[in-house]
């Protein structure tokens, strides 16, 4: 673990520095044409920009714009209202066995099962991190 943290940030120092040498406005021409190319196009070079692009971006994120700590039925909530979708249709998809199952889920009355995370990670094509 601490090998990696050092090499992420030796990464992060590398490529800021390399990265800061370009104008503004070129630094994101260049991501965008990197974005924009064919994977199978690309060379190991461009590869390799594109993911301590990536690794810079992450890492000035979660500094500058760190996640809150979000309930899991927060969680649950936003993705029903993200989706259209009523509690009914948890019980419908299978995630819950009842009405009621579900309703308690999403007023934080009853923890979401491991199997239940599951079903709404494949259900709302999202990871199931999220609920954690």
């Amino acid at each position: 673990m601490a090998v990696r943290q050092h090499t992420l940030k030796t990464i992060h120092l590398l490529g800021q520095q390399a990265f800061n040498l370009l104008a503004p406005d070129e630094q994101l021409g260049r991501l965008s044409e990197l974005m924009s190319k064919p994977e199978d196009d690309m060379t190991e070079a461009e590869a390799r920009c594109i993911e301590t692009i990536g690794l810079l971006v992450e890492a000035f994120e979660k500094q500058h714009y760190p996640m809150p700590k979000t309930k899991p039925e927060d969680v649950l909530y936003a993705l029903l209202e993200a989706n259209g979708m009523k509690q009914q249709q948890l019980v419908e998809a299978g995630v819950f066995h009842s009405k009621s199952g579900a309703s308690q889920a999403v007023s934080g009355d009853r923890a979401l099962t491991r199997d239940q995370i599951a079903a709404l990670s494949k259900l709302f094509h999202v990871s199931p991190a999220i609920f954690f």
